[in-house]
C-alpha cells in the first residue's frame, strides 16, 4: 500500500502561480541533492512572495528555506528562516481569521513533498517532510475527526518511509498510533490495512505467534470489505497465516 492522502484544506489557500513554479523546481533539485541551486529557487520564490502576498506564500517559502539550510549544514540559518517565518503566522494570525487556513496548507504542502519524495524513493527527504506536516498538523490542537484522519494518514506514510530504511521498531510504531486512530473513530477496515502492515512488521521481527495475532485480527476486520484492494490484502493475509502454520 502506498501513501495516504493527509491533504485536508491545503485548497483553501493557493500559492501565486510564479512562487508555486519556483518551490516546485527547488523541489525538484532537493530530491537530486542539488541543495545549492535549490537555494537559489528559493530566494527567487521568496523574493516574488514578499511583493505578491500578504505574508501567507512569504511563512510556506522561509520554512522551505530552513530545510534547505539544514541539508546544507547551515543550522543558524536555518533557525533564522524558521523564527522569521514563525513571526509571520503570528502575525497573520492576530490580524485577521482567514490566516488560520495557512497551518493545514503548510501542513499538506510538506505532505506532498513526501509523497513526491517517496514516488522517487528518495525516503529520508519523504521522513522529513511527513515529519514537519505531523508537527504542524498536531500542534494545531484541532481534535475534530478530519484533524484525526489526517494525522493517522501521515502516521501511514511516515511508518511506510521509515519501513523502506529498514527501521522495523519505528515503522511498527508509526503504524500502532495509526490503527489505534482508525479504531478510535471506528474505522475498522483502515486498522485492518494497518494491521496486515503491522503483522509483517513482527513476522520480520521474529515474533510468530504475535504475528500471526495481528494477521487474524486484520482479517476479521477487512472481512465484509469487498473492494479489489481488499481482497488483494485479504489474499495476502491468508497466505502469510498459511506459511506461519
Amino acid at each position: 500500500m502506498g501513501a495516504q492522502d493527509a491533504n485536508r484544506g491545503a485548497g483553501e489557500y493557493q500559492l501565486p502561480p510564479m512562487v508555486a513554479n519556483l518551490l516546485g523546481l527547488a523541489l525538484k533539485t532537493a530530491l537530486e541533492g542539488r541543495y545549492d541551486v535549490t537555494e537559489t529557487f528559493l530566494l527567487q520564490a521568496l523574493s516574488l512572495a514578499k511583493q505578491v502576498t500578504d505574508g501567507r506564500a512569504t511563512a510556506v517559502v522561509l520554512n522551505q528555506l530552513a530545510v534547505n539550510s539544514e541539508d546544507l549544514g547551515w543550522t543558524d540559518q536555518a533557525k533564522d528562516y524558521l523564527r522569521q517565518s514563525s513571526e509571520i503566522i503570528g502575525r497573520l494570525a492576530n490580524q485577521r481569521p482567514a490566516s488560520q487556513d495557512l497551518p493545514f496548507f503548510m501542513s499538506g504542502y510538506y505532505d506532498q513533498m513526501g509523497v513526491s519524495a517517496m514516488q522517487d524513493r528518495n525516503y529520508e527527504v519523504a521522513r522529513r517532510s511527513f515529519e514537519q506536516s505531523l508537527a504542524i498538523t498536531s500542534a494545531s490542537g484541532d481534535k475534530s475527526p478530519k484533524s484525526q484522519l489526517a494525522i493517522a494518514s501521515l502516521l501511514y506514510n511516515l511508518g511506510t518511509a521509515v519501513l523502506h530504511q529498514g527501521d522495523l521498531a519505528k515503522a511498527r510504531e508509526y503504524f500502532e498510533r495509526n490503527a489505534g486512530i482508525y479504531e478510535s473513530l471506528g474505522l475498522q477496515a483502515g486498522a485492518g490495512y494497518t494491521m496486515a502492515q503491522i503483522g509483517v512488521i513482527a513476522r520480520k521481527q521474529g515474533g510468530p505467534d504475535e504475528a500471526r495475532n495481528f494477521l487474524e485480527e486484520a482479517l476479521e476486520k477487512l472481512r465484509t470489505e469487498t473492494s479489489p484492494v481488499a481482497e488483494d490484502t485479504k489474499a495476502t493475509v491468508r497466505r502469510m497465516l498459511s506459511e506461519l502454520g
